[in-house]
Order: C-alpha cells, then sequence, then structure tokens
C-alpha cells in the first residue's frame, strides 16, 4: 500500500507525462501550423526580414489591417501561452518528483 508522500509523487509523475504529450502531441504542431501560416501571408507582401518573423515596421501595420493576420496573431499568442503553462506545470511536478527523492536519500 502506498503511503501519502508515495501517492503524491505518482500523481505528479502521471501529470508531468500528460503535458508533456499534450504539449508534443497537440500544443507544439498547433503552434508551427499557426505560424507557417502567419509566415505565408507576411511572405504574400514581401514583410519578411532575414529570419521568419522579423517584419519591418510599415508592414507590421499593413499585416494588422488584415483581419485573418489579426486572428491568427491572435491564436497564436493564446497557443504559445498555454503550451508554456502546460511546460510551466511540467516542471513544477518535476520539482515534486525531485522533492520527494531528496526526502528519502537518508532511508536508501
Amino acid at each position: 500500500s502506498w503511503d501519502f508522500g508515495e501517492k503524491v509523487q505518482g500523481g505528479s509523475l502521471v501529470l508531468c507525462l500528460s503535458a508533456a504529450l499534450l504539449n508534443l502531441l497537440y500544443l507544439v504542431p498547433e503552434n508551427t501550423r499557426i505560424m507557417f501560416q502567419k509566415h505565408v501571408l507576411e511572405k504574400g507582401i514581401r514583410a519578411g526580414g532575414q529570419r521568419p518573423g522579423d517584419i519591418e515596421e510599415d508592414k507590421l501595420a499593413e499585416l494588422n489591417k488584415s483581419p485573418q493576420y489579426r486572428h491568427l496573431s491572435q491564436r497564436f499568442v493564446y497557443a504559445h501561452s498555454v503550451s508554456s503553462l502546460v511546460n510551466v506545470l511540467s516542471l513544477l511536478c518535476s520539482l515534486v518528483h525531485v522533492w520527494y527523492l531528496t526526502s528519502h536519500l537518508q532511508t536508501i
């Protein structure tokens, strides 16, 4: 039978794995898809600089007039924020695991 600490550690590891899979299988591909759609619109008006995402000031104003570009930008910010929060959750779960391990070093 598991004690409370083992249950917390087990639940934390399951949550960590779930968060990593959510990020890997859904959030990152969705972010990438949205980013590439934005790049297509940027290339359409030749707004790109040396790297994708580098946009000249005057071209950015032109892009922001497009409802489609604004919608993609909002979706990207939202999806990227959720992905970042899931990463933080995964980090916290890992910290719980490290705490559990360090608190039981004496019993090894």
